[in-house]
């Protein structure tokens, strides 16, 4: 399996016109597109390109097993071999299921990603990470496979729902906290939201370039900062809750307990709290559910050790807390509990 990010990353817009594009694509004897049927669409002119085309549905429901054989056995009916070339286009749980079948198909064969989305422009897209879910086990099944190619192509951005844009919003801020720029992305907000091509481009390029040095320095995991919570609010909803509101609640509901647990000064919480409240998603759960459906939800993360949930904590906004080598930790159990019953 690739281990260093070998992925050529281009930022601009109508990116299929471009003739690198282009060019990446010919050497391959078989392209075959991996497209979500909702921005199918707009990539149908498009088919001189590649030679198959596999349609499926985006959301969290299509990461399975089942939708990986689906997409294998249609490889093997197209006649691919080792020389093919995915080009998977689509939201990030597309990314997912595309990246996962060409990191084990004929033991790994190439793929570029085309995101769809703010949020898999800023994170699903770049890292090399790829996953499926088990039952209510998010993303328990999967590799780190590097895409060859990826093409940040705004284009996209264009027919994206507003709540959508709010998602990817929510994943650029978690960057902006982590290197403690939250002002600079802050400035930046309204235009990104409106959708302004010049500050959209300059602010994905800025988050995938901070994104990258925590892969490039192997400390991956602060960049789960907001997702153990934002993971079980996703399972305890049945992922009707997008991940990016369920990461902005999980990201407030971290915050706060590293303010609890003695490490985070308030006025940092308040300016994160007021910085995610911006972005303008819901920030409260709809539905009340006991401490212990939270604390089953919590188990399954991937982060569980000694039958114990672990955060990613921050002792100031870009400086994660970091004990005995590991930034994730386990927390107080009533402090967890008074957490969880302010974000419901």
């Amino acid at each position: 399996m690739q281990k260093k990010n070998r992925s050529q990353i281009m930022y601009g817009v109508n990116l299929f016109d471009n003739e690198t594009v282009v060019d990446f694509m010919q050497p391959y004897s078989r392209r075959v597109l991996v497209v979500d049927r909702v921005v199918e669409p707009q990539v149908s002119q498009l088919c001189h390109l590649w030679d198959n085309t596999i349609a499926i549905d985006g959301g969290e429901g299509i990461k399975t097993r089942q939708s990986k054989e689906h997409i294998e056995n249609q490889l093997i009916a197209y006649g691919c071999d080792k020389d093919t070339l995915l080009v998977a286009v689509g939201g990030g749980t597309v990314l997912d299921v595309a990246g996962f079948v060409a990191a084990t198909y004929y033991r790994g064969i190439d793929v570029c990603y085309f995101p769809s989305t703010l949020l898999a422009m800023v994170d699903a897209a770049i890292g090399g990470k790829n996953g499926l879910n088990v039952g209510e086990v998010k993303n328990c099944i999967g590799t780190i496979y590097y895409p060859r190619f990826v093409g940040v192509d705004v284009a996209f951005l264009n027919t994206l729902p507003d709540g959508e844009m709010q998602n990817g919003c929510v994943e650029m801020a978690k960057h902006a906290i982590l290197c403690d720029d939250v002002y600079r992305f802050d400035a930046a907000l309204s235009a990104i939201l409106m959708r302004d091509t010049t500050i959209v481009l300059e602010q994905i390029e800025y988050s995938v370039r901070r994104k990258i040095v925590f892969l490039d320095i192997e400390i991956r995991d602060i960049l789960n900062f907001g997702h153990t919570l934002g993971h079980a609010i996703e399972v305890l909803s049945g992922y009707t809750i997008p991940h990016g509101q369920a990461v902005a609640i999980g990201i407030i509901g971290e915050s706060m307990l590293s303010h609890l647990s003695g490490y985070l000064p308030l006025s940092e919480y308040t300016t994160i709290e007021s910085l995610i409240k911006r972005i303008g998603l819901p920030l409260k759960i709809p539905q009340k559910y006991p401490f212990n459906a939270w604390m089953e939800a919590l188990l399954r993360d991937k982060k569980v050790k000694h039958h114990s949930p672990y955060f990613v904590l921050l002792e100031r906004m870009g400086k994660p807390l970091k004990k005995k080598g590991r930034y994730c930790h386990a927390v107080d159990r009533r402090i967890l509990q008074e957490v969880i019953s302010t974000i419901c």
